[in-house]
C-alpha cells in the first residue's frame, strides 16, 4: 500500500527518532539487536529503553501520543502513518491503527516493492531453508501475508512475534521482518513430509 508524504521538522523530533530507532533496533534477541546494543553502548541502550518503554508501542496508545512524541509522521495513509529511520534503510517503521483507534502493529514496512519469492516447499524438512531464504530477502510480514493471506495464528507482540500461515509456514519476525539468527529451531513448516 503506498504513502503519503508529510514534512518532518523541529530538532526535538530529530532527536526523539534517533533515541526511539536505537530502541527499537536494539529490542529483542538476535545477532542484529546484540549487534545494534554493543554499537550503542550501554548507557545509550539504558537511556533509550528509558525513555520508550511502553510510551508508544501498545494497543492502548492512542495515535496522538505517538506524533506527540515522535513528531508529524514521515508517511502516511488510511490508518497507518510512519517514521523512516537511517538504521533500517528501504523500510519504514509503520504504526497502523483500526477504525476504532486501537493501534494493531508497529512493523517496518518494506518501501519499495518487494522481491519475488518462490512458494513454500511441501516438505517440512526444507522449511527451514525457505524461511532463511525469506531472512536474506527482508520480508516482511505485510509481504508474507499479501501472498499467504492473514496468519492463522498470532503469538506474541512486539518486538518479536510468531506467525503462522494457513499454508502451514511458520515463522518469526522481529519488528514485522523475518530473522532466523534469535533461534535456530524457531522457523519450520508444518505439515507433511
Amino acid at each position: 500500500m503506498p504513502f503519503g508524504s508529510a514534512k518532518s521538522s523541529a530538532a526535538v523530533s530529530d532527536e526523539a527518532r534517533r533515541s526511539f530507532a536505537l530502541y527499537v533496533e536494539t529490542a529483542g534477541p538476535g545477532r542484529a539487536a546484540a549487534q545494534a546494543r554493543a554499537r550503542a553502548g550501554d548507557p545509550a541502550v539504558t537511556e533509550a529503553r528509558a525513555r520508550w518503554s511502553g510510551v508508544v508501542l501498545g494497543p492502548a496508545v492512542p495515535r496522538a501520543r505517538v506524533v506527540e512524541a515522535l513528531g508529524p509522521p514521515d508517511l502516511h495513509d488510511e490508518g497507518t502513518f510512519a517514521y523512516v529511520f537511517p538504521e533500517r534503510a528501504g523500510y519504514a517503521f509503520t504504526f497502523a491503527y483500526d477504525a476504532c483507534g486501537v493501534q494493531r502493529s508497529a512493523a517496518y514496512r518494506r518501501l519499495a516493492p518487494p522481491p519475488e519469492f518462490a512458494a513454500p516447499p511441501a516438505s517440512r524438512g526444507e522449511g527451514d531453508a525457505y524461511v532463511r531464504r525469506l531472512a536474506a530477502l527482508g520480508t516482511t510480514q505485510e509481504e508474507l501475508t499479501a501472498r499467504f493471506g492473514e496468519p492463522e495464528v498470532v503469538v506474541g507482540w512486539w518486538p518479536l512475534e510468531t506467525l503462522r500461515f494457513p499454508n502451514g509456514l511458520e515463522v518469526e519476525v522481529r519488528h514485522g521482518v523475518v530473522e532466523v539468527d534469535f533461534d535456530a529451531s524457531s522457523s519450520r513448516l508444518r505439515g507433511s513430509d
